[in-house]
């Protein structure tokens, strides 16, 4: 009986809820926290990233792409030698000042500037 009902218990886990983040919570410059790392989304949806530490600015930045958002996906498109390259983000939380961002190798949290 005790293991029925550990089964039947993981079996109602709650899926998390899914954003629906909007353009305009996303535009903006966000500084990734601990770090000098920064993402431009801006709105005419172009972005680049540039980490201050290298040498890079939002004039000088280390790559540029195409944003867009879905839901709680967000999507980069860059260009190599002519071909599309799509990286997509999950946002798990978003507020006016801070995003928390899942990528392949880790949830990272950034600020809003």
């Amino acid at each position: 009986m005790a293991a029925l009902a550990v089964v039947l218990l993981a079996g109602c886990k709650k899926d998390k809820p899914t954003l629906n983040v909007s353009d305009s919570e996303v535009t903006g410059t966000w500084r990734k926290n601990g770090t000098n790392e920064f993402w431009c989304y801006r709105g005419d949806h172009t972005g680049c990233k540039y980490n201050t530490d290298e040498g890079f600015s939002e004039e000088f930045p280390s790559y540029t792409y195409e944003w867009s958002v879905s839901e709680d996906q967000l999507r980069h498109v860059t260009y190599e030698q002519g071909v599309p390259i799509t990286r997509t983000y999950t946002i798990t939380a978003i507020s006016s000042s801070s995003m928390e961002r899942e990528e392949e190798v880790g949830t990272y949290n950034l600020t809003k500037i």
